[in-house]
């Protein structure tokens, strides 16, 4: 059964696993963001005042640092892999 099911549906190309794998990233992001939120209000009903972060401020700025870091890291990654692939192209196939 599950045959007659793979062949009715589109073949699996990358781009297409890609799509899947970046829907499935959002949807538990998107869930945990609902966990986070309903804790963070179970918290501070329980709490006067809470304090259990540094302020917000400081946070997303961090979190803006190190994403921009992290930018800059994969951007010479691809940098590097590009090289690569255009250093062993000689003793590729010829497409």
């Amino acid at each position: 059964m599950a045959t007659s099911q793979a062949k009715k549906s589109a073949p699996l190309t990358p781009e297409s696993v890609q799509t899947q794998f970046i829907d499935g990233v959002k949807q538990a992001n998107k869930a945990a963001i609902e966990a986070l939120n309903t804790w963070v209000e179970s918290v501070a009903k329980a709490t006067p005042k809470p304090q259990l972060f540094p302020a917000a401020k400081d946070m997303q700025e961090a979190a803006t640092s190190w994403f921009k870091f992290n930018n800059e890291m994969l951007e010479l990654q691809k940098e590097f892999a590009l090289s690569f692939v255009q250093t062993v192209a000689p003793l590729s196939a010829e497409s």
